[in-house]
């Protein structure tokens, strides 16, 4: 059974590893990782880690700078899981790839809505 917990800069190995698989092209890197949770915070899920979730606080605005599952655990109800769990964070956004319609779905889903869009992503709010 898989079990949901918040991230420490311990687990930033690991959960580059995941972002290599993940976000090839616009990964964050160990360092990155590790400043990201110990400055804001995140999630993760399982124990070796299939998921994440990593958020950055400004005032009473929190934005959700990346939620990632491996491949073999998508489907499985963990990105759902992870941002319940951001539910009391009020005034949330994202931005989610406009070629990855499973996550928009999921998004849309959690109450977020499009605001807008670059090129290749839209930005998102929670309502």
């Amino acid at each position: 059974m898989l079990v949901l917990r918040k991230a420490t800069p311990q687990d930033a190995d690991v959960i580059a590893e995941l972002e290599l698989l993940l976000f090839l092209e616009d990964r964050f890197n160990e360092r990155t990782v590790r400043m990201i949770l110990t400055k804001w915070g995140g999630l993760v899920v399982g124990h070796p880690i299939v998921g994440y979730l990593f958020w950055a606080r400004d005032e009473d605005l929190t934005d959700i700078l990346r939620v990632g599952v491996h491949p073999d655990h998508q489907g499985d109800g963990w990105g759902t899981e992870m941002l319940t769990k951001m539910e009391n964070h009020p005034k949330r956004m994202l931005s989610v790839r406009k070629n990855n319609p499973g996550a928009l779905r999921l998004y849309k889903s959690k109450g977020f809505e499009v605001v807008g869009g670059l090129e290749s992503s839209w930005a998102m709010r929670s309502t």
